[in-house]
């Protein structure tokens, strides 16, 4: 096995581990909530990802800094939206997240997720000024989305903190999906 296999296998390794010790008391959940957890890495370089994330039976996917899809699993599009449908600039969190009607009344909780996802992204933001497609992503936002466009000028920024998301499936019944993990892909290779 060379290298990269050896670091996939790791990174397999690695998630598996994670998965076993989440428990929903460490989110705040009562015991005997059945344990859903969606890993989405950050990275940009996401190759030989793609069958680690089809082997997952829970939503994965890859997202960059912009938010933007690379890669996802059947899971992913059974909560969220079906990526491979989408043209390539709507397969993007945030335009998912505040553009995209259906996937809004999807999430039961989605006023309360909502102020934290625009000051993540404005942090986001601060750290890539400048950043032209981050700069159209904006722009485009504020004008699909009066929420986002309100948002955007409180001028929070927030850091990572992972969250719970309801969900609501099409016959009505609420499914918790306890904790999103953001993990960055190239830190955890690195240090293997």
């Amino acid at each position: 096995m060379g290298t990269d296999g050896h670091r996939l296998k790791a990174l397999g390794d690695f998630i598996k581990s994670c998965r076993t010790r989440l428990t929903p008391d460490n989110v705040g959940l009562p015991s005997g909530y059945t344990r859903h957890v969606c890993v989405c890495w950050k990275s940009n370089d996401y190759s030989g990802l793609k069958k680690i994330i089809d082997d997952i039976t829970y939503p994965a996917m890859v997202v960059n800094n912009r938010a933007d899809v690379l890669a996802w699993n059947t899971a992913a599009c059974d909560y969220f939206v079906d990526f491979s449908t989408l043209p390539d600039r709507e397969r993007n969190m945030l335009w998912q997240w505040f553009a995209n009607q259906t996937f809004r009344t999807r999430i039961a909780n989605w006023e309360e997720r909502s102020p934290y996802a625009v000051a993540l992204f404005k942090g986001i933001c601060d750290r890539y000024a400048g950043d032209p497609t981050i700069s159209q992503l904006i722009d485009d936002l504020k004008q699909v989305s009066a929420y986002f466009a309100e948002h955007w000028t409180h001028h929070e920024v927030r850091q990572k903190s992972g969250g719970i998301l309801e969900f609501l499936f099409s016959d009505g019944d609420s499914s918790i999906n306890p904790y999103f993990s953001n993990t960055s892909i190239a830190s955890m290779v690195q240090s293997q």
